[in-house]
């Protein structure tokens, strides 16, 4: 990722990150590593992920997971300049809203099924950011009722989608048409997002 002088970086080494949760997505494999514990015992894990699977482990491997975390976490906890597109609940919460700003027709939500289907692959999506703490901050719950109180087995694991802004747990469940021209588009979606794979009919 370039020298670690153009890295973003913590300013509060003691305290623990905004949603007490430390992560890391993987660029080379997508996967998506967390701690509740420290960064330390982070780095440990995403160090072991790369020695098991005979990967380089990136020399500066503690500065990259810092900053990864500044570009996806809200708030001034980071120094290296204007923090760029970042979420927080107040972001999240408006443009989640922005989805249900329409008359409801009868094919807006899709099937329980399609919608588990969706899910489980946002699951395990690098889009997925999971740091969010949509249990704790009333997010989830703000996130059923705009799907009158739809869900799917797969809620826990769902945060908040980092291309789109929106909370999947109520996004999951819109048809793909009423999703279609998303002014609030903040990064592209994977190539394997249902929001790409999926027709917009």
């Amino acid at each position: 990722m370039g020298d670690t002088k153009e890295l973003w970086k913590f300013k509060y080494k003691n305290y623990a990150p905004p949603g007490g949760i430390w992560f890391y997505v993987t660029p080379e494999s997508s996967q998506y590593f967390e701690s509740r514990t420290s960064l330390i015992d982070l780095q440990n894990k995403v160090f072991n992920h790369y020695s098991l699977n005979n990967k380089p482990v990136p020399e500066n491997l503690k500065a990259i997971i810092e900053d990864y975390m500044c570009h996806n976490i809200p708030g001034n906890f980071c120094e290296g300049g204007e923090n760029p597109n970042v979420l927080d609940m107040f972001t999240v919460l408006k443009l989640s809203e922005l989805l249900f700003r329409r008359i409801v027709s009868r094919d807006f939500f899709v099937t329980a099924k399609q919608a588990d289907d969706r899910a489980r692959t946002c699951t395990t999506c690098r889009m997925n950011l999971k740091h969010m703490c949509t249990a704790c901050n009333g997010l989830r719950e703000t996130f059923r009722k705009l799907v009158a109180n739809r869900k799917t087995p797969y809620d826990p694991g769902l945060g908040v989608c980092g291309a789109c802004g929106c909370g999947l747990a109520a996004k999951v469940h819109i048809a793909r048409k009423y999703l279609a021209d998303n002014p609030n588009k903040r990064l592209d979606y994977p190539d394997n997002c249902w929001m790409v794979t999926e027709s917009q009919s």
